[in-house]
């Protein structure tokens, strides 16, 4: 009984779903997963093209983030999440079904863009630490290269000397006992964002292709312009219109044309390309955020954690790696002048 609900109800839904629509999902995980995007991202690029809701209204970040967690997508049904009142109930109520029919997401796109808002939110979290507790921005980003555990901040010296060491050594939990000076681990990383930046193929190694679905998507809006046009051309015609609106909608059809073949162009070009242009531009935002020495600790930390995960640090053999986020959008306000 609960195979045949769970197929009517995906059924019912899927059905409801245009063709557009179903592609639509489709983008907005591969923008997530694949290309890196983030919410605001997607957010902007949706709205730009003059998509929108099924309530017609414009895409917001929240919007983005229950389609990617919406389970549905990836063929599971769930019910009984809610009481009477409108209120939720435990999720140990809730009731979940798997099915075997064909879904939009795959497990492992599904997978992979649960992963990915998991990590989000754990950044969150790390940024909203009270200012009180930073004594130095690259606090929380530092990972000793020998165990994998946080490197903590000392000084002495009323802060002449000040160095980070991992925090699992003073308990005997780690062989590498050597500390790391502030000035050094500055100046070291600064050099390690130049060599990514003249090395960007390292870090864009696994660049997709765009795919057919996000290329249909913008030939069918330059099918609905064009229809538009005809349309509002038989009304002129039909002397419904007058001359100057005519005019003006010609105007505004042409303009929306034009930005739409710009885009599908764009997509015909060389994406690695493109994605190299994207990472460059990440890289010296990075650069000068550490280099804004008027940037208040607390809020070089925030900015710096939202495009760096984490900076490995390997003392013992003057190493270091740092694995970034490539899709933030930082204001301006936070960049050297």
């Amino acid at each position: 009984m609960k195979n045949i609900l769970l197929a009517i109800c995906l059924a019912l839904t899927l059905v409801s779903c245009s063709e557009e629509e179903k592609e639509i999902v489709k983008i907005i995980y591969k923008k997530f997963v694949k290309d890196d995007w983030s919410y605001i991202d997607i957010v902007r690029y949706l709205n730009e093209m003059g998509i929108r809701t099924k309530n017609n209204n414009l895409f917001q970040s929240k919007t983005i983030k229950y389609i990617l967690s919406n389970q549905f997508y990836n063929g599971c049904v769930v019910w009984n999440r809610r009481n009477k009142n409108g209120t939720y109930k435990d999720k140990s109520e809730w009731i979940k079904e798997q099915g075997d029919f064909s879904i939009l997401i795959t497990n492992d796109l599904f997978e992979k863009a649960k992963k990915k808002i998991e990590l989000l939110e754990k950044v969150d979290k790390k940024n909203s630490k009270p200012p009180g507790t930073y004594k130095h921005y690259l606090t929380g980003l530092l990972r000793c290269g020998c165990c994998g555990g946080t490197m903590s901040f000392r000084s002495y010296r009323n802060g002449k000397n000040r160095y980070y060491r991992c925090r699992k050594s003073t308990e005997g939990a780690c062989t590498n006992t050597k500390g790391i000076k502030v000035e050094k681990l500055e100046e070291d990383i600064l050099t390690k964002i130049d060599y990514d930046f003249r090395n960007v193929e390292l870090i864009v190694s696994d660049v997709d292709t765009f795919d057919d679905s996000e290329l249909d998507m913008y030939n069918n809006q330059l099918e609905r312009i064009k229809k538009k046009f005809s349309q509002a051309k038989k009304a002129f015609l039909a002397e419904i219109d007058t001359i100057e609106e005519y005019k003006n909608n010609k105007e505004e059809f042409k303009k929306e044309e034009a930005r739409i073949s710009n885009k599908i162009q764009i997509l015909n070009e060389n994406s690695n390309d493109n994605k190299i242009k994207l990472v460059h531009g990440k890289l010296q935002d990075i650069k000068s955020i550490m280099e804004n020495d008027k940037l208040p600790i607390v809020e070089k930390s925030k900015v710096l954690k939202s495009f760096i995960k984490q900076i490995i640090v390997d003392i013992p053999n003057d190493e270091m790696t740092i694995e970034y986020y490539l899709s933030e959008v930082v204001d301006e306000k936070y960049f050297k002048k």
